[in-house]
């Protein structure tokens, strides 16, 4: 018996995947090209929006070509001793550091003259190892999932910054939530965070979902659009929707009080206790309007329910708008980007 194809865990690949070709092109291109015009990239959006999926695509394509070599590192540990253990765990990089004279004691593999290990610092040995890479024609990429301005990351940064000013063969792919991306570059002597390309997670494709649900559920081309519309791209709702429909036998009207519940529980309840009071204000009067709108608000008639000036409440629209929870391409206008999130808002938060 087939099992359910559709994935309702955050930082798993899913089986069925929709591939975001024009945005992992962009990255692959830099990272493929002999002289690339970042050695960084940041992939940002909301909870569920797909960026670490995107980053596992991203990271099984390009370590799949020839010379490069891949490592993906916790966050909230000493990033460059993982590093380092990872890559000095591996056979063929080993024998690549012997080719190019590399003093393995450097790594407290082996002893030097007279018996003693002179194993240096982590920092020194990530060097080492990236100048003998660099002796071969290797490149080493090095992928970090939800980043946060820790200690950790900032100690990183600052010497990942000190690696490409030295022209060695390192790259780096991030993910995370915008406001913990602004705190880390915000330090005084991460200058290339902010020269660092940031990708945010674009809606997915409606008829490529409504393509994969007509085919999973032989369902009728307006049922499988309605229930791609209803995702409203949102990487997770299409995954949970997906779900829930299998679990009812292909029936996605009998899916959506499940879907909307495993959305707030999963994904919802956490979005919105990461915003400040001012964006929650913002957010409930918008949901107020969109509710009755089909996830639409006029700028104007929200600013005149808040009573807030044009210049302090485009500095919050903006703000969410690179949260990911607006979406402000229409002029004039604001789109709820997360499926249901409105009736979430005004049903759980209220009056």
């Amino acid at each position: 018996m087939k099992t359910n194809p559709y994935n309702l865990f955050f930082r798993q690949v899913p089986s069925v995947y929709m591939d975001r070709s024009r945005q992992t092109e962009v990255v692959l291109n830099a990272f493929l090209n002999g002289s690339p015009e970042s050695h960084a990239y940041i992939f940002t959006g909301v909870h569920g929006s797909g960026k670490t999926v995107m980053l596992t695509a991203v990271e099984k394509d390009i370590s799949s070509n020839h010379g490069w070599k891949s490592v993906d590192v916790d966050p909230s540990g000493n990033i460059i001793s993982g590093i380092v253990e990872k890559l000095l765990s591996d056979e063929g990089l080993l024998q690549v550091l012997k080719e190019t004279k590399v003093n393995l004691s450097l790594f407290g593999i082996g002893v030097s003259v007279g018996g003693e290990k002179s194993e240096k610092s982590p920092e020194i040995q990530l060097e080492t190892i990236l100048q003998g890479m660099k002796k071969k024609g290797q490149k080493l990429l090095i992928t970090i999932d939800d980043v946060a301005a820790t200690k950790e990351m900032k100690f990183f940064a600052s010497r990942f910054q000190n690696y490409i000013r030295h022209d060695l063969p390192v790259y780096l792919l991030m993910t995370g939530l915008s406001q913990n991306i602004q705190n880390l570059q915000d330090e005084n002597n991460l200058t290339f965070l902010y020269r660092c390309p940031k990708i945010m997670m674009t809606p997915l494709n409606v008829t490529a979902m409504a393509d994969q649900y007509q085919q999973e559920f032989n369902l009728e081309r307006e049922d499988a659009r309605n229930m791609a519309r209803m995702t409203r791209g949102y990487s997770f709702a299409f995954q949970v929707l997906g779900h829930y429909t299998w679990e009812n036998n292909g029936n996605y009207q009998k899916a959506l009080p499940q879907t909307k519940i495993y959305l707030a529980e999963m994904a919802y309840d956490k979005i919105w206790s990461e915003l400040s009071n001012k964006d929650k204000e913002i957010m409930m009067a918008i949901c107020n309007i969109a509710d009755k709108n089909n996830g639409k608000a006029k700028v104007q008639v929200v600013r005149e329910k808040i009573s807030e000036s044009g210049n302090t409440f485009n500095q919050y629209r903006r703000r969410l708008i690179t949260a990911g929870l607006l979406d402000g391409s229409e002029h004039g206008w604001v789109y709820i980007t997360l499926p249901f999130f409105e009736q979430y808002v005004l049903e759980t938060y209220g009056e």
